[in-house]
């Protein structure tokens, strides 16, 4: 048994941290006091927190990817859990609202007048149907190049194919 210092109580020693400063080998305060300390100091020091997790984070950002994709396979359905709240949580501060309306201006401005607007909505509608995503084969916008939203620029490609290609645009790929 230990006495903690901050909540004035004794406990057993399992329930404090290990600390070999001490001669017992155990730390003053319990683990549920260092929390509290912890998130105590954070609060007060959210810019010195976020700039040290930055800092650790540019000197260790392989390691940071290795294990994030090792967690992600180890936990595929805690993954989708994580990208689903965190897709949430975008939607709640606007952002993905923001996004989807630049995409939508975008789609505006390479819409050229003679496109033909009942084949683009059928392209999508066959994507729906058939549970794929619409992707345009040169980008819309791309530091390379620009493309138009017409209907010889789309083909329907899985979600995961399309997240894949990114905002690239490959040349060579179907003679364009």
């Amino acid at each position: 048994m230990k006495h903690c210092k901050y909540c004035d109580t004794t406990k057993p020693l399992d329930e404090f941290h290990n600390c070999k400063k001490f001669p017992d080998g155990k730390a003053y305060k319990c683990k549920e006091c260092a929390k509290e300390t912890a998130r105590q100091w954070n609060k007060s020091n959210k810019k010195r927190k976020a700039k040290q997790g930055k800092e650790w984070y540019e000197q260790n950002k392989e390691l940071t990817v290795q294990r994030a994709a090792e967690w992600h396979k180890a936990n595929p359905e805690a993954a989708q859990r994580s990208k689903k709240k965190a897709s949430q949580k975008r939607i709640a501060l606007g952002k993905s609202a923001a996004a989807c309306a630049k995409r939508r201006a975008a789609k505006r401005q390479a819409t050229p007048a003679w496109a033909d607007l009942k084949e683009i909505e059928y392209v999508y509608s066959l994507a729906k149907e058939r549970g794929l995503v619409v992707d345009h084969i040169v980008p819309l916008t791309s530091e390379e190049v620009c493309g138009l939203h017409t209907p010889d620029n789309l083909r329907c490609i899985t979600a995961k194919w399309n997240s894949s290609k990114g905002n690239k645009h490959y040349p060579d790929q179907f003679g364009y």
